[in-house]
């Protein structure tokens, strides 16, 4: 087992460099590698790297110690590391699947302990798969938060009740948002929303299709989204209707509308 080898780190980063199918994971771990290089300790266990920091000027002991591992089989990766005294905890994790097929996937949960007795805490999850040609065909998002209160015995607002929630729309939601990004270029987009502490029930539900993605000099990545109707989506994903089908529809009904 190697302790800081720059040589051997060095080793290492281009491995990562050349394992890893997504740039941002790719930068992540990058990253985090040089920050322990500079701030902690390393080891090199054959493919497995190992790390360790220790905040001296921090004085609770359980929030001074930081870690951080990889471990690589083949060209299966996983990747575990922690940050913000602890609060922040992050698992990534790139899987070889059927037909040369690679998924990428990244969690974070975050977790705030603000003034009194307020908890605040959120996950965060990612998922991404590229194809044999390494090209991005689906991207998921889903994001989580909670927002509440917490009471010792005795303390509670109502009889029997140790947990309060806050009823802020930026709190104590979830999200998901889905892309498919098909080989002719379109992207067809799934979004969930819901506020569940909200008494309208902000539930929302939507289905898009951007049949084409432009690319300007002056404005850059450009996406244009058009509603698609929830059958026309199940009939794309499953096999009933190709994506020129499902263009031809989505035409046929902005149409309709424009006439109405």
């Amino acid at each position: 087992m190697n302790k800081n080898n720059s040589k051997e780190i060095e080793k290492y980063i281009k491995k990562i460099d050349k394992l890893i199918i997504d740039k941002d994971i790719k930068k992540t771990i990058i990253e985090i590698i040089n920050d322990f290089v500079s701030y902690g300790k390393l080891y090199i266990d054959k493919d497995n790297l190992y790390g360790m920091y220790i905040d001296k000027y921090e004085k609770n002991k359980k929030e001074a110690k930081q870690f951080f591992e990889i471990k690589i089989d083949g060209e299966d990766i996983v990747c575990n590391f922690s940050g913000w005294k602890n609060r922040k905890i992050i698992n990534i994790m790139q899987n070889t699947l059927k037909n040369s097929t690679i998924k990428v996937y990244k969690k974070e949960i975050n977790t705030t302990l603000s003034y009194k007795d307020n908890n605040d805490y959120e996950i965060e999850e990612k998922e991404k798969i590229y194809n044999s040609n390494k090209s991005l065909i689906y991207e998921s998002k889903i994001k989580r938060k909670k927002d509440y209160y917490t009471f010792d015995d005795g303390e509670f607002i109502v009889d029997g009740t140790y947990m309060l929630y806050d009823n802020n729309y930026w709190s104590n939601y979830f999200e998901i948002e889905k892309y498919w990004y098909i080989g002719n270029g379109s992207i067809i987009n799934y979004t969930l929303r819901n506020h569940y502490m909200d008494k309208d029930n902000r539930l929302t539900e939507y289905y898009s299709i951007c049949p084409r993605v432009f690319k300007s000099e002056e404005r850059g990545t450009i996406y244009n989204y058009e509603h698609l109707d929830k059958e026309l989506f199940i009939d794309f994903m499953s096999g009933k209707l190709n994506i020129d089908q499902v263009l031809l529809e989505v035409k046929k009904q902005k149409k309709l509308k424009k006439n109405l």
